[in-house]
């Protein structure tokens, strides 16, 4: 059932009132039923996009469009939300699309995605149910977009590297809206499987201080890090990825950076971004540790301020 706010019957009852003062009692009976009609479907359709999300079949990995599931909410009205905790000093992240905790996906228990962000991406089998649900959440994520940058401003648009399009996705979004800013998408580079592994096994690494305290734990962690590494090796050329760690262990917080700045990128880059207002682009937000390492080689420029804005927020 749907509950229509007092604000909402106060308006009906206005709007009978208003335009029942000279009427005989057919002609009020018909605008009454009329206005009514009106207005409960006006509730309706605010109460339905409140709720716009995904429904999903994990047995043929397809996701389509639902306006009343709320596996993910894509409404144009909650978006786009802002992180209330505060990952980077003096920074805000901002999302698009509100995650959520998914039940029933069965077999993804030590992973942080989400049907909708798998199937953007084109991972693990997932896909759009027909090309008419992919054109309504583009729709939507174009709108959402728009919204954001009606009242945020910056000069350079930053695009963390992903192993997927998404990120490509929503520069090309900004760039259609804001013709004006410019796209940087080789500032940052992404860490190889090795030069991590030997970050992580150095003496002096948060890594090996937290999970080297007895052999057995540091073999432990260090077999989990091979089964991790050897699938980045299979799917995403050899590149770090956080995506494959899994999320029932506390390894992403030790693993502190994933992203390089070579100086040839740093000498082309070094005027652009001085005191300027940088908007930094990700897919998605689990733990943001991908975030700080990108907002810590930001700051090495000094810019004048970073905003971050993400495809999907951290899981709620």
């Amino acid at each position: 059932m749907i509950k229509i706010s007092e604000e909402k019957i106060k308006k009906i009852v206005s709007n009978i009132l208003e335009k029942t003062k000279e009427l005989n009692e057919s002609q009020t009976d018909s605008l009454i039923n009329s206005i009514v009609k009106k207005e409960v479907s006006s509730a309706l359709i605010s109460e339905k996009d409140l709720f716009e999300g995904i429904k999903y079949d994990v047995y043929t990995r397809t996701v389509e469009y639902s306006p009343i599931e709320n596996n993910v909410n894509t409404s144009i009205q909650d978006n786009p939300t802002v992180d209330i905790t505060e990952i980077y000093p003096n920074v805000q992240v901002w999302s698009i699309f509100q995650r959520k905790n998914t039940p029933g996906l069965i077999g993804y228990d030590n992973k942080d995605g989400n049907p909708l962000l798998y199937a953007f991406k084109g991972e693990d089998g997932w896909k759009f149910k027909t090309q008419k649900d992919k054109n309504k959440f583009i729709y939507l994520f174009e709108q959402i977009v728009k919204k954001f940058l009606a009242t945020h401003n910056s000069d350079i648009t930053v695009v963390i590297p992903s192993g997927s399009s998404v990120n490509t996705l929503i520069a090309d979004t900004i760039k259609h809206y804001k013709k004006d800013t410019s796209i940087v998408n080789d500032l940052l580079r992404k860490l190889t499987v090795e030069e991590v592994w030997e970050n992580i096994d150095a003496l002096d690494s948060p890594f090996r201080k937290k999970f080297g305290r007895t052999r057995h734990d540091y073999e432990d962690a260090m077999n989990d890090m091979k089964k991790a590494f050897n699938k980045m090796k299979r799917l995403r050329n050899g590149k770090f990825t956080y995506h494959f760690l899994p999320i029932n262990k506390p390894y992403r917080e030790y693993i502190t950076q994933s992203l390089a700045c070579d100086e040839f990128s740093r000498g082309k880059y070094a005027k652009e971004i001085y005191q300027h207002n940088i908007l930094l682009l990700d897919d998605s937000i689990s733990r943001g540790q991908t975030i700080k390492n990108a907002c810590d080689i930001l700051n090495t420029f000094q810019p004048k301020s970073i905003t971050v804005l993400t495809m999907f927020s951290k899981r709620k």
